[in-house]
């Protein structure tokens, strides 16, 4: 059986401080591993293919792939990351934004895999 990949091109607003960047990008990639006692052991499940950054906008596009059942938990924890280390109260760009992150965007990469299937994942279902 193959794996279904998708790609996820998070859109955070925050394009100017690397290290938080990278740390959204970080979290995205790991995940709790549930099955040992404590559960503090970390798993990869996700790569990171780019982080491409704009000054001017002050937002980054980190672009996250993983397999269709781990997308939905990377993401989610990207997100978190994000609202957690961006601060919005001096935030200025000249592309206006929404919140901490401003658009989660999914791709199929597997050529089998169809775009009902990704938008139930998209979902959440």
């Amino acid at each position: 059986m193959s794996r279904q990949l998708v790609a996820c091109l998070l859109n955070v607003s925050e394009g100017r401080k690397l290290n938080v960047v990278e740390k959204i990008a970080e979290a995205a990639l790991k995940s709790v591993n549930t099955t040992t006692t404590p559960p503090t052991d970390w798993l990869i499940n996700a790569t990171v293919l780019n982080i491409f950054q704009d000054y001017d906008y002050h937002r980054s596009v980190i672009t996250i792939v993983s397999s269709q059942d781990k997308i939905g938990a990377c993401v989610e924890a990207g997100c978190r990351a994000a609202y957690e280390l961006i601060d919005l109260s001096k935030h200025e760009g000249v592309h206006p934004r929404l919140g901490a992150v401003d658009l989660v965007p999914l791709h199929p990469i597997s050529e089998n895999m169809s775009l009902q299937s990704l938008g139930h994942t998209a979902a959440g279902e």
